[in-house]
């Protein structure tokens, strides 16, 4: 007989497009995609196992009606030969698939060593993934800038940001960040006391029960895409504190020290948006979780059983109101977020691959829906505020570049502004395009196999078996 499985499309991690960037949402549906390969697989060849079985047990009750047209001799060999018919190909595609499992399992592993409680999905644990890598991207282009600015630390006298303290990992520091025992020693710290390290974030409301769900898993691994954040915006402020420090330098040179220091009057864009738009989504947690409280006292007091039928009745029904009321809510601070237009990149709908809620949501329907969801966006936005910020910030080092650039010779045979130009011409390279890393090849660099996880596993399938793929696979009622 035939197998033929179902498998989800699988994005294509798109090196081409942007220079070689890689949007969130690219990133995000390949690894959702590559996570489902093994599960849906599996499913659906032990399914065809069965139907093989009783394929074979089908021809094995024809011979038997059969018998008296045919020789006992041929209907005994005929049941040996269908007896045999084991379906080895299917078989052998079970055991190749666990080694698929044990694969992204590796790749998952190296790419974020697990101190946490493991989740229960898969795809869940890539998502979570994706947006870490994505976030590992924005860090490694931070991190040539800074280690190209300590080159003149002395004369700019400022430390070192890698030696900066990590408030939420006792005894780590910044430079920490960027190692993989660092990284192991820093998420052992996180996993030993999540409560502690969320407060020390500023992290809230995230699968803690308040806005509904309530997974500890979860909000751990919430509470580490905060301090990649965090890591995020201390590169940024030492960034414009070295700035600071270059304008200080610079300030009272000849020619050119009142227009480098007119540099710092120009306005950050993103400080206002960041601003409203915080104080709006903590608004709608608050009132959130104020309707979840309440509904929970509604149904703790329908369940001690000393109201009358109609009074219960009323009570669910508030139950009920305040429950729509929460995930109307919801759906405002995620319709919020989807619409806002960051300076210099575009919407955060955009930019992660979201275009609705409700096609978003049946991607994610067994995954606490609304709540991950508008976390999700709530993570986007501050990731895509920070480098916007950090562009704004590298468009100062190009100003200040274009200054000395334009001087007089005898000026930038000052000294110091030689050697300040010669540094910031390095970073003014990174960011107008002339960097030799992309996007992709940061991943290149520092996690090969993801470039391989979707190939691997499809290679995996013998020819035997018939493969069709859809949006979703062999999930129904998903299109």
């Amino acid at each position: 007989m035939t197998v033929t499985i179902q498998l989800p499309s699988v994005s294509n991690l798109d090196c081409a497009g942007a220079g070689g960037d890689l949007s969130l949402g690219n990133l995000n549906e390949y690894f959702r995609g590559v996570s489902q390969l093994p599960g849906q697989i599996k499913s659906q060849l032990a399914t065809a196992i069965d139907a093989a079985n009783d394929d074979i047990s089908d021809q094995k009750r024809t011979i038997i009606r059969t018998k008296g047209y045919i020789s006992s001799v041929d209907a005994a060999n005929l049941t040996t030969a269908l007896e045999r018919l084991a379906p080895e190909q299917v078989l052998d595609v079970l055991d190749k698939m666990t080694q698929v499992e044990d694969l992204i399992d590796q790749i998952q592993s190296f790419l974020s060593p697990r101190p946490f409680s493991i989740l229960n999905s898969k795809e869940m644990e890539a998502k979570y993934r994706a947006r870490e890598i994505h976030k590992n991207i924005e860090q490694f282009f931070k991190k040539k800038v800074v280690e190209i600015l300590t080159e003149i630390i002395g004369v700019l006298g400022i430390p070192t940001p890698l030696d900066i303290p990590l408030p939420f990992a006792p005894g780590a520091v910044v430079g920490d960040m960027f190692t993989p025992s660092g990284n192991a020693t820093i998420k052992a710290a996180i996993a030993s006391n999540i409560t502690s390290a969320a407060s020390i974030l500023g992290l809230s409301y995230r699968f803690d029960g308040k806005l509904g769900v309530n997974v500890p898993e979860m909000t751990a691994e919430e509470v580490w895409q905060k301090a990649q954040d965090w890591l995020n915006k201390t590169l940024n402020d030492w960034i414009n504190s070295a700035i600071n420090a270059i304008v200080g330098l610079l300030e009272n040179i000849p020619v050119i020290g009142t227009a480098i220091k007119a540099v710092l009057n120009g306005v950050d864009p993103t400080v206002a948006i960041e601003t409203a738009i915080k104080a709006s989504l903590d608004s709608i947690k608050t009132s959130v979780a104020s309707q979840i409280t309440s509904a929970k006292a509604l149904a703790e007091s329908v369940a001690d059983g000393n109201l009358s039928q109609a009074a219960k009745d009323e009570a669910q029904q508030q139950i009920n109101d305040k429950i729509l009321s929460a995930q109307s809510l919801l759906d405002d601070g995620i319709n919020t977020v989807l619409g806002i237009s960051i300076p210099f990149l575009g919407s955060v709908g955009s930019m992660i691959g979201i275009s609705d809620i409700s096609t978003e949501l049946k991607k994610n329907k067994v995954h606490f829906g609304k709540e991950y969801l508008f976390h999700q966006l709530e993570d986007a936005f501050d990731y895509y505020i920070d480098k916007a910020r950090r562009i704004f910030r590298g468009s100062l080092i190009s100003q200040i570049h274009a200054i000395i650039a334009a001087a007089p010779g005898f000026v930038k045979n000052i000294p110091i502004v030689g050697t300040v130009f010669n540094c910031i011409d390095k970073i003014v390279k990174i960011l107008s395009g002339q960097n030799p890393f992309t996007a992709c090849d940061v991943i290149t660099l520092i996690a090969p196999q993801v470039f391989n996880m979707n190939s691997l596993a499809d290679a995996l399938i013998p020819a035997t078996i018939k493969k069709e793929t859809s949006t979703f696979g062999f999930i129904s009622n998903i299109a």
